[in-house]
C-alpha cells in the first residue's frame, strides 16, 4: 500500500478491530500515545497543499528578550519562552553570524534566514518572527512538540504504521519544497516534531550540513526510518518481520534512485 493511503489505513484497521475483537484488551505502548489524537494527514496536505507557500517574515534589529521571558531550555537548545502577554509558548533558538573572514556580517544573515524559514506549510514548523541583535540571529517559532530524537532517546520504539505515517508527512513537505523549487532543510531526527494531536512538522531552521541530510536526497527518508528502527545499514536485514517489512526494506532501497513524487506512490 503506497504512502497516500498509509493514514486511511490505519483508520480502517483500528475500526475493523474494535468490531470484531470486543473481548480483546488492547495493547497500548508508549509510542501509540502519540498518535492517539492523530488527524488524516493526506486529506489535510492535499487540500492545503497548493493554498501554501512562501511568505515574508518580520525581522527587527533589536533584543528579543525585551518581548519574551525564558522559562525552560532543552536539550536540544532551543528555549521556550512567553511573550509579554504570557498566553502563548513560542520557540527561539539563537545562530552566531560569522564570515568566512571571521567578522560578523549581521545583514547577509538576515537575507539567508529569510530565504530559507519563509515556508508556509502544514508540514512545517511556523516562523513567527526573527531578530538581529549583537551579531546574533534570533528565530521565534511555534512551539510544536518532541522531536524524533527526544523521543527515541527515551527508548520510545515507533511500530511500523507508525514509522510510515512520520514518513508520509516528511515527503509531503519535501514535494512541496521540490516542487516550489525552494531552499533544502536538513531532514533528521533533531529538526522532524511530533505535536501531542499527531502532526509532524520539519523545522526549516536547521541548516543542511555536508553529511548530505537534506530534502535534496531522498536517502535522508532511509536514514530516518533507520533511526526510527533503532537499526542500521548492516543490522536492518536482521529485524523481525513486524519490526521492518519487506516493503519496508523495498522502500528504503527506492531512496537511492526515485524522485519524491515516485516515492510516494510505494508501498510502505
Amino acid at each position: 500500500m503506497s504512502l497516500r493511503s498509509v493514514s486511511m489505513r490505519g483508520g480502517q484497521e483500528t475500526q475493523l478491530a474494535d468490531t470484531l475483537t470486543p473481548a480483546v484488551e488492547k495493547r497500548h505502548s508508549r509510542s501509540q500515545l502519540l498518535f492517539l489524537e492523530q488527524p488524516h494527514p493526506l486529506s489535510r496536505t492535499e487540500r492545503d497543499f497548493w493554498s501554501a507557500g512562501k511568505s515574508d517574515i518580520p525581522s527587527f534589529g533589536c533584543n528579543p528578550w525585551d518581548f519574551y521571558e525564558k522559562f525552560l531550555e532543552l536539550k536540544s537548545g532551543t528555549i521556550l519562552v512567553v511573550g509579554n502577554d504570557r498566553s502563548t509558548v513560542r520557540a527561539i533558538q539563537e545562530y552566531d553570524v560569522v564570515r568566512s573572514s571571521g567578522e560578523h556580517d549581521v545583514e547577509t544573515a538576515t537575507l539567508t534566514h529569510q530565504s530559507l524559514l519563509s515556508i508556509r506549510h502544514p508540514n512545517f514548523v511556523d516562523v513567527c518572527e526573527s531578530y538581529v541583535f549583537e551579531s546574533q540571529v534570533f528565530v521565534i517559532t511555534e512551539y510544536v512538540g518532541f522531536c524524533l530524537d527526544d523521543i527515541l532517546q527515551r527508548s520510545i520504539r515507533l511500530s511500523e504504521p507508525e514509522i510510515a505515517y512520520v514518513i508520509s508527512q516528511v515527503l509531503a513537505g519535501i514535494i512541496f519544497i521540490w516542487s516550489r523549487k525552494l531552499e533544502h532543510p536538513r531532514i533528521s531526527t533533531r529538526n522532524v516534531f511530533i505535536s501531542p494531536n499527531g502532526e509532524v512538522k520539519i523545522d526549516p531552521t536547521d541548516f543542511p550540513s555536508s553529511d548530505g541530510q537534506s530534502s535534496r536526497n531522498m536517502e535522508c527518508l532511509k536514514t530516518l526510518m533507520l533511526r526510527m528502527m533503532h537499526a542500521t545499514n548492516e543490522t536492518v536485514q536482521n529485524l523481525p518481520a513486524e519490526s521492518c517489512s519487506a516493503e519496508a526494506v523495498s522502500f528504503m532501497a527506492a531512496t537511492s534512485w526515485a524522485s519524491p513524487c515516485v516515492l510516494s506512490d510505494v508501498s510502505l
